[in-house]
């Protein structure tokens, strides 16, 4: 009994524990104090290794729980990086996003961005990833005090690459017409007797107090780029990069088609509303030369 006593092995357990126990239990039976104290153990021993294993089962649990929170912070944190860039873009759209106008004919109507395109506007295309750089930069994009000005030495391509970003577009030069015509603008267009302009410079697409409903520097600050063909075609550019070419027969070269581009600019001494800019190929990008963009109604 002594050795039994010192090895926990040769301890009852289960079935044959409960079976001396019930033995143990009934009033006829008196057991020798070495055998008592043997049962005693072997109840003690049960309960411990069931109290252990209760223990390692919650330990399990516990650590299957978190590996499964870790799991799912993990997931959370793929589908964010996952869904950033569209955040991001879509939040850069709505910092880019201009007021629009209503313009209307008696057969058309459409919307028409309130002020020219600024440096910092197509800057927000730009560090998305959606446009390219101005061809020339050095016209105050990347000065802060300029940042309001209109974005200049864009080509007709990009200016239309801008505009679809913003699931808009390029307004046609009849367009432009019917607005100039229509719209209510500010500052006032100059005087067509005299046709002078006295402005010398481009001023910033967005006045200090913004009116709803007004159109500003819709002529004399920066001519504009628009969806118009040069010469008799009345039907615009689609947006196509492949419709500005106008191509050999051998359809080895592309010569680039001419937009219209419109309006005048801070540096025009002389222009009438039906004025357009000497044949400009849509990939050519020069001073004084930016755009707004429309969308139909």
């Amino acid at each position: 009994q002594e050795t039994m006593n010192r090895d926990s092995g040769a301890l009852y357990r289960g079935a044959r524990l409960g079976q001396a126990l019930e033995w143990q239990a009934r009033d006829d039976v008196s057991l020798e104090p070495l055998s008592a104290e043997f049962l005693a153990e072997s109840h003690c021993l049960t309960e411990q290794e069931a109290y252990e294993k209760e223990a390692l089962y919650r330990r399990q649990l516990l650590l299957a729980r978190s590996l499964a929170s870790a799991a799912v912070v993990v997931l959370l944190l793929v589908a964010g990086i996952a869904a950033f860039p569209t955040v991001q873009n879509w939040y850069y759209q709505q910092q880019a996003m201009a007021p629009l106008v209503l313009v209307e004919g008696e057969d058309q109507a459409f919307f028409l961005e309130a002020h020219e395109v600024s440096n910092r506007q197509y800057k927000l295309c730009v560090d998305i990833g959606a446009c390219s750089l101005p061809q020339d930069p050095t016209k105050g994009y990347f000065e802060e005090e300029k940042q309001e000005l209109p974005v200049e030495a864009v080509t007709g391509y990009q200016a239309n690459e801008y505009c679809r970003w913003l699931g808009q577009r390029l307004p046609t030069a009849a367009e432009w017409r019917l607005a100039y015509d229509h719209a209510r603008l500010l500052p006032q267009p100059p005087n067509m007797d005299d046709g002078l302009n006295d402005i010398v410079e481009a001023q910033p697409t967005i006045p200090t107090n913004l009116e709803k409903q007004t159109i500003y520097h819709l002529v004399g600050n920066v001519w504009e780029w628009t969806a118009s063909f040069s010469g008799e075609s009345s039907v615009p550019w689609n947006g196509d990069v492949k419709d500005l070419c106008n191509r050999s027969i051998a359809e080895t070269t592309c010569s680039p088609v001419a937009l219209q581009v419109v309006g005048g600019a801070a540096d025009t001494i002389y222009y009438e509303p039906e004025d357009i800019y000497p044949q400009t190929a849509f990939s050519a990008s020069l001073p004084f030369v930016g755009f707004r963009c429309a969308i139909d109604k």
